[in-house]
């Protein structure tokens, strides 16, 4: 780090060549969609190089690091960073912090988080006008803005930050948070407190799986139960979720995951957001629906 410091002040200047970034398998302008076709590779040498001959030639003595995703997943990402003006000369290093980020959550199995069916989201988006997933990363996003765990590294490539810093006061939300018992209960919590505070429609379709209600859990629902305008039950063997792991190649290539339990659609609305979202049964019918396509 001191040797950095004293090369800024000397006016090196600081980019994905000088940090050690290069890339691979770049795709053309108009890559395909996320998840098909080539894949791009990201790489970076973690340590200081060693000024080798008279000419100082500079080369790196330590394994080299990589991440991969899928061409689309690339030039979605570097859309999205260019997209927002940032800059491009530290592009590759941004955007290999993100994915090292999410891949060594993996490893414990809890991130990525399967995200709702694109039948199911395009649906409440043309629907109910849903423009904003609570939950989801730039790796996995669907909808134009979204809500994701790092803000440090997700920032860049277009996420608002946590949910629980997002002030919503009108307006349809998607929220599917992550299936552990903290993050349900912080959910519940969340959405039962901004339904309160609010004046104007406000409304939140949560999709979680179906959870053995105890004490704690209770008590987070009980924040937004008030709210409360309905519940469908999406049975285990009749919906899938999208794998969150969607900008990499995995397994034997599966994109959807089902569960071993059945999931739960709470639609969650104050006064106002239940006269400008009506819950109808034609549109939980075909919610429900989409829940099952595997596009």
């Amino acid at each position: 780090m001191q040797r950095w410091e004293q090369r800024l002040r000397n006016g090196r200047e600081l980019n994905d060549t000088s940090l050690g970034l290069s890339v691979s398998g770049r795709p053309r302008a108009g890559g395909r969609k996320p998840g098909e076709g080539e894949t791009v590779r990201i790489a970076w040498r973690p340590h200081e190089p060693h000024e080798v001959g008279p000419s100082a030639q500079q080369r790196y003595v330590d394994e080299e690091l990589q991440v991969e995703l899928w061409s689309g997943h690339y030039s979605q990402l570097r859309g999205a960073y260019e997209g927002f003006g940032h800059d491009m000369r530290l592009l590759h290093c941004r955007l290999f912090a993100l994915v090292s980020r999410y891949s060594a959550l993996a490893a414990d199995k809890s991130a990525f988080q399967a995200a709702l069916p694109r039948p199911m989201m395009r649906l409440l988006k043309e629907r109910w006008g849903v423009t904003h997933e609570c939950y989801a990363s730039p790796l996995n996003r669907c909808l134009a803005t979204f809500g994701s765990v790092f803000d440090d590294t997700d920032k860049w490539f277009g996420s608002s930050g946590s949910f629980y810093a997002f002030r919503p006061v009108s307006g349809c939300y998607e929220a599917n948070p992550p299936f552990d018992t903290s993050s349900v209960q912080a959910c519940f919590r969340h959405v039962g407190a901004l339904l309160g505070a609010s004046d104007e429609p406000l409304c939140f379709v949560v999709v979680v799986p179906e959870m053995d209600m105890s004490s704690s859990l209770a008590r987070a629902f009980a924040c937004a139960k008030p709210f409360l305008r309905h519940h469908e039950v999406a049975k285990v063997s009749e919906h899938a979720y999208l794998m969150g792991l969607q900008h990499q190649r995995t397994g034997h290539g599966e994109r959807y995951w089902r569960p071993v339990k059945n999931s739960m659609l709470y639609f969650f609305q104050n006064r106002l957001g239940a006269e400008s979202y009506p819950v109808t049964a034609d549109f939980v019918a075909e919610l429900i629906q989409a829940f099952k396509a595997v596009d």
